[in-house]
């Protein structure tokens, strides 16, 4: 396996069937560049169920490639798989290049969107194909390894992370956990769930309000009093306090006597300084759980 498929994975390619020759030009294109692409032609056999690969392929990719053309505005195929990829470029989890081959006008999930233009030059169109797939090779390189940098800091700052799980009839939750000492109390191991945010977009919005409503909603089953979250998007929804010589960390307070503590790392790469951070907040964090348990007697 390459290294770019290991990164990015398979591109999906949607479009119409009265394309498949740009379409193989463009295929070809892709892969001499190193990249792995999924498209009808090669992917699909006798007796597949056409839905249900399809939406599997969309589903695991990080970058779609949309053919705009007349044929394409026809095909209502190439409209239900615009559904879906839209779906996933607004929840952040691909990004979505549309390609203009003819004269057409472009379908409206798309018209906001930069395009590559192949009209006049395909030479022209596929450099720029290629310059937003080696973005994407480059940021899911830095994306990518945001989890595991955050674990080893975590990890040296509090301890070794463990896992828990909620395994029932209608339930099946795997969660992140640490566990901190503080002998001033009664009961002195504490469990936090730990989870870091990882940046998707392009353009990141910040974590807002509604954000940490269903985040609140996704965990209601877990009992847990505290949780750490390490972002590395930006904490833009309303916070009860901050730690007074480190802005970046944060508390929020939740319902059911919940308390989350967000640790803003968006734009910080420095790994030393994260550290000294996550080292802050632990005293932080530390001192909010004895106050809340005090207050609980």
């Amino acid at each position: 396996m390459n290294h770019k498929k290991k990164i990015i994975g398979d591109i999906f390619i949607s479009y119409s069937s009265k394309d498949k020759i740009f379409v193989r030009k463009l295929v070809k294109s892709l892969k001499s560049n190193g990249y792995s692409v999924w498209s009808y032609e090669h992917e699909l056999l006798v007796g597949d169920s056409i839905v249900t690969k399809i939406s599997k392929a969309i589903s695991t990719s990080k970058v779609i490639i949309i053919i705009s053309s007349q044929a394409a505005n026809n095909s209502n195929w190439l409209k239900y798989e615009l559904n879906k990829a839209t779906e996933m470029m607004i929840q952040g989890k691909t990004r979505l290049i549309p390609i203009v081959i003819d004269e057409a006008p472009m379908l409206p999930e798309i018209r906001s969107l930069l395009y590559a233009d192949f009209r006049e030059s395909y030479r022209f169109g596929i450099k720029g194909i290629l310059t937003a797939l080696q973005y994407e090779v480059n940021k899911n390189l830095i994306n990518s390894s945001f989890w595991k940098q955050s674990e080893i800091l975590t990890e040296k700052v509090f301890g070794p992370i463990g896992f828990g799980f909620i395994d029932s009839e209608y339930l099946d939750i795997d969660y992140e956990v640490l566990f901190i000492n503080i002998p001033s109390l009664k009961n002195r191991e504490i469990e936090i769930i730990y989870e870091s945010i990882d940046n998707y977009a392009i353009s990141p919005k910040p974590l807002s309000d509604s954000w940490f409503y269903e985040y609140q909603e996704s965990k209601e089953h877990i009992s847990t009093s505290y949780y750490l979250i390490l972002s590395n998007r930006t904490v833009g929804f309303t916070i009860n306090e901050s730690d007074k010589d480190e802005p970046r960390i944060m508390l929020k307070n939740g319902y059911s006597n919940k308390h989350y503590f967000f640790i803003d790392f968006s734009q910080l790469n420095d790994l030393d300084k994260r550290k000294d951070i996550l080292t802050k907040a632990k005293v932080f964090l530390e001192q909010k759980i004895i106050s809340f348990s005090n207050a609980n007697i």
